[in-house]
């Protein structure tokens, strides 16, 4: 009796240790869940990122740049996460593109662009934009595109902006323009396409306001005494032509290779970067200028969607053809904001319609050989 009853007893003794351990368990269940729901609502808007995939401590994540409105993945470093609402506001705002972020890049950009190129050292306005533009995709790759308008309406001549408070007005109305062009998807894919804004934009505002006010002068748009035959000479052709053509081409061999230069922006804006510094350290010389302006064009031309032009030799023809826009545009508007970026339009716009037309031309001649 006595050996089955300290069995019983010690029976019971390890049932309710057995109840007090699942007991405890089950209370830290609750907290654990609580711990885990409070955490992730602390940072409801950063888990909104779409992550691609995660090794160790860095994160590949996607945004959409909004030139070709293309999902391009990049990587990040892990860290503590926000915890200050505002800053979890700031950044989900950032991260989104919101439209008064994309403001205040256009601004930023514009003014810090006119500064560099204008004032101090006056190292132009090719890679002044350049620089500028670089720094901003790196900072935030998401505002490349509002970020690139505000540097391209940045480097407008002193002539055609000649205070800082004109400056202001344009970047008010490019602000608006960019919005509407972004909102429409107005070009999509097409080199130049924030060029041509930030020249209409700039046309808007010498017709509406500069030169009816008369702080710029009319002679502004171009002067019947200086043609093509006193601005075109055989060094400018051969530097517009080959220059918009090798800058375009490298900007698309730039791309391919992936990464942070898969942004269009990017890639064609490192390319033109490279040779305005290749150019910058070389002696001065009279043929500097066409150089760089001939680059920069095919910069333009090298932030085209591959959708429009497939090959790196589509890319090679319309840098060519956009030289010889800049040709034919070069009596008229200099110093206007987006000058190069027309000049690119105009050429990738032709060559999208000669490549559509050798379509039309294989499709009609596979049935003639049937």
């Amino acid at each position: 009796f006595g050996s089955s009853f300290k069995q019983t007893r010690l029976s019971s003794m390890e049932s309710a240790r057995t109840q007090d351990a699942l007991g405890a368990v089950e209370s830290q269940v609750p907290e654990s869940e609580n711990d885990t729901h409070d955490e992730a609502s602390q940072t409801p808007e950063l888990e909104e990122d779409i992550v691609i995939t995660q090794s160790g401590r860095h994160v590949v994540k996607e945004y959409t740049e909004l030139h070709n409105d293309e999902h391009i993945a990049y990587t990040v470093m892990k860290g503590p996460g926000l915890r200050n609402k505002a800053a979890i506001k700031i950044a989900a705002a950032a991260r989104d593109a919101h439209w008064l972020v994309q403001c205040m890049a256009m601004y930023t950009a514009a003014f810090l662009t006119h500064r560099y190129a204008h004032t101090g050292p006056k190292v132009g306005g090719n890679l002044a934009q350049a620089t500028v533009v670089i720094l901003a995709c790196q900072i935030a790759p998401q505002l490349s595109a509002p970020s690139a308008m505000g540097a391209y309406l940045g480097i407008s001549s002193t002539d055609v902006i000649p205070r800082l408070e004109w400056l202001a007005v344009l970047c008010a109305l490019g602000c608006v323009t960019w919005l509407l062009v972004s909102h429409f998807k107005v070009l999509v894919g097409f080199g130049g396409r924030i060029g041509i804004t930030a020249f209409l934009t700039c046309h808007a505002l010498q017709l509406l306001l500069a030169m009816p006010l008369g702080s710029v002068p009319w002679v502004r748009y171009g002067d019947v005494n200086t043609l093509w035959d006193a601005t075109i000479t055989a060094q400018k052709a051969v530097a517009s032509l080959a220059g918009a053509s090798f800058s375009a081409t490298l900007a698309k061999l730039l791309r391919d290779t992936g990464g942070a230069l898969e942004n269009p922006i990017t890639g064609a804006t490192v390319a033109s970067l490279l040779c305005f510094l290749t150019l910058s350290s070389l002696p001065e010389c009279r043929a500097m200028d066409d150089w760089m302006n001939g680059i920069g064009v095919g910069s333009f031309v090298g932030m085209a969607s591959t959708e429009r032009l497939p090959t790196t030799n589509a890319f090679t023809l319309a840098g060519l053809l956009a030289g010889c826009s800049a040709l034919l545009l070069s009596p008229f508007c200099q110093g206007w904001a987006g000058f190069q970026g027309t000049a690119a339009f105009l050429g990738c716009a032709s060559t999208l319609g000669l490549l559509r037309l050798a379509d039309c031309r294989k499709t009609i001649e596979l049935p003639s050989q049937n």
